[in-house]
Formats: C-alpha cells, structure tokens, sequence
C-alpha cells in the first residue's frame, strides 16, 4: 500500500482509484499502488497521451542560441547493450514544451547544465515530507524557457527535501504544471 495526502485523493478518485481514508492521519489516504499506477496510465492514454516504454533521454534539441525544442531519445536496452552491440539510431522528438519528470535524476535539467545552460543541480534534500510536500508545489514550473519541472524531479533541482512516502505533490505538481503549460501555450 501507499499513501497519498489530500487533496491529491481527488485526482486519483476522479479516475476510478478508491482512496481509504486513514483515521488515525488526518488528511491521508491508503491506495493501491498497481491500481492507482494503471488508472493513472489509462486515464493519459484516454487523454491523448504516448508513452514510450523502455526509453530514455539521451540529449537535448537546442535551436536558435540555446532554445529548447525537444528531446533525443534511444531505446534502454540498446543503449545498455553498447553500439558495438546493438546499434540503434536515437529519435529526435521535437515539442513546444519539454516536461522534466524524471525524478531524483533531474535528466533533462542535468543536460541543460552538461550544455553549460543552467546551473548545476544540487540534487535532493534528506526526507522531510511535510516540506517538500508545500515546496514541490511552490517551485513547479518554468526553469528554463520551454522546459517545465515537476514532482521529484522539483526536488532534485531546487535541493529542496525529498517527498518520501506521501505522493500528493507529486499528482498536484503535475496537474499544477499542466495548467502552467496550457497558458504558456495559449499566450503564444
């Protein structure tokens, strides 16, 4: 089981993910991890969304001076088995937006930096749930044009503590960062 803090409960409950509210912790919920990770793959597919499994981020489209307009990705396994090995050519994804929700690792942040773009990062505080919880919501964002952070990847960026086992910030940071894309998009 996992648990997740209110209000973060909505969003899981709105796709069908019952939330058992805990008694002895105000504001938490218990959920089922399978359950609550499927619905939430579902309900992005549903979205329009496309996921690349065993996939990871290998560089950065920069244009114009340093403007981001996308990602170079490669197939996990391949990059894992060495070119020498398995030679599979990486795909450019080109986007408006590029979303960092990688985590502790930060990857799209870090090779902004590897680039000499932004600044390093300082990576993840120690746990202090209650804290991260309020400063994942406070930072989520633009951090450098056309690149929005979210959920751990916040954290990892920013120094600030690490969520642990309480997920909330992680559903609202990307639901919060959504809004902040849709209305970056729509002034252009």
């Amino acid at each position: 089981k996992a648990t997740i803090c209110e209000p973060a409960n909505e969003i899981l409950e709105e796709i069908g993910v019952p939330c058992k509210k805990i008694n002895e912790c105000a504001g938490m919920y218990m959920v089922d991890p399978p359950h609550a990770t499927g619905a939430l793959i579902a309900a992005a597919y549903k979205a329009g969304a496309k996921i690349m499994n065993l996939t990871r981020v290998l560089d950065l489209i920069l244009r114009n001076e340093g403007v981001l307009e996308g990602v170079v990705v490669n197939n996990t396994t391949a990059e894992m088995a060495g070119h020498d090995t398995i030679h599979v050519d990486p795909i450019a994804l080109e986007s408006k937006i590029v979303v960092d929700a990688t985590g502790h690792d930060a990857i799209v942040v870090e090779l902004l930096h590897k680039r000499n773009l932004y600044q390093k990062i300082p990576g993840n505080g120690a746990m202090w749930v209650s804290r991260s919880e309020e400063e994942i919501m406070d930072r989520t964002g633009e951090v450098y044009p056309n690149c929005f952070v979210i959920g751990l990847a916040v954290a990892a960026v920013y120094g600030t503590p690490r969520m642990g086992p309480a997920f909330g910030s992680m559903l609202l940071s990307g639901r919060y960062g959504a809004e902040l894309i849709a209305k970056k998009l729509k002034n252009e």
